[in-house]
């Protein structure tokens, strides 16, 4: 599939998106570390379990928006959970250490998460206040539910009622979540109609590749 402009688009699986499954919204998946793999996602043998997680999204090699429609989850969550799994195969997080609900995944020691609600209350050790997408990397999980976080605007610890109720992990964003973000490799994930910007966005994000992967409807 050719889309004027922009690099070629190849498909993932086939399938119609079932109702429960935003049909206008697209994800992007953004691989900021070096073992992820674009195959692994296409290959309808590992169904998306990323390099060295092999035996498929839910365990039997599902489609990914079947599966997001079997356990009610939205398409963004599984593909956080996908990412996840990858860098805990890689060894870069540790699934065995303490973590706390974020959304309907945990997040773990060095894991990318998001806060979604600007709270002023809230300042970095740089004097910057907590902002609705801000992108953080996990760096201690406390057993009060807290986290302390690492950004771009400085370290802080967002307490555990925060955390509950507006923080997510932040390797899967829809595309308006990208805007002004530059990544290594940058994967589009598209199940419905867009527009141009709903293209361009995550196709512009990536320094050294950008890949969609299209889910077409018979």
């Amino acid at each position: 599939m050719e889309v004027a402009g922009f690099p070629a688009v190849r498909q993932v699986w086939g399938v119609d998106p079932p109702e429960s499954v935003s049909a206008d919204v697209e994800h992007v998946i953004v691989g900021e570390w070096s073992r992820f793999s674009v195959g692994d996602v296409a290959d309808g043998d590992h169904a998306a379990g990323g390099a060295g997680h092999g035996g498929g999204v839910g365990g039997g090699g599902e489609p990914l928006v079947e599966r997001a429609a079997l356990v009610g989850l939205d398409v963004t969550d599984v593909l956080n959970e996908i990412a996840q799994a990858t860098r805990f195969a890689a060894g870069e997080v540790d699934p065995r250490s303490h973590s706390v609900p974020v959304g309907t995944n945990r997040a773990h020691v060095g894991d990318v998460v998001a806060t979604r609600r600007n709270e002023r209350t809230l300042l970095t050790d740089r004097q910057r206040m907590v902002k609705n997408r801000d992108r953080w990397t996990v760096a201690a999980v406390h057993r009060d539910g807290s986290l302390t976080v690492d950004g771009s605007t400085g370290r802080v610890t967002l307490p555990a009622e925060y955390v509950a109720a507006d923080v997510e992990l932040a390797y899967a964003e829809t595309s308006h979540a990208t805007q002004g973000r530059t990544v290594d490799r940058s994967f589009l994930y598209l199940d419905g109609p867009t527009g141009t910007a709903g293209i361009y966005v995550p196709l512009t994000r990536g320094r050294t590749s950008n890949e969609a992967f299209v889910v077409l409807h018979d």
